[in-house]
């Protein structure tokens, strides 16, 4: 069994009412778990570097886990709060490795 660096596989977003991102390495997997942790509602997407999140997204209440499946091609991931300032961790499944 290969030994991986299990912080390669988390980015954590240090979120405010202004869009903020974080570069992600997929690793392969297609699936990621966002922690809110925060006391606001968090709204994320991915996408490519310029990749911005807003109200519109997908919201995730505060102190709530939700995951999704995203493109394997994209790069970054963003996310906005409804108020306040906190962060939101983006966890990662292995993809195999």
């Amino acid at each position: 069994m290969a030994l991986m660096d299990i912080n390669a596989l988390v980015t954590n977003v240090s979120a405010s009412t202004t869009t903020a991102r974080g570069e992600i390495s997929l690793k392969g997997s297609t699936t990621v778990a966002v922690a809110n942790h925060t006391s606001a509602i968090a709204y994320v997407d991915s996408g490519d570097s310029a990749v911005t999140a807003t109200t519109s997204m997908v919201g995730i209440n505060a102190g709530q886990t939700e995951s999704f499946s995203i493109n394997p091609s994209h790069t970054h991931v963003a996310a906005i709060l409804s108020t306040g300032t906190g962060n939101v961790q983006f966890r990662f499944s292995n993809g195999g490795e």
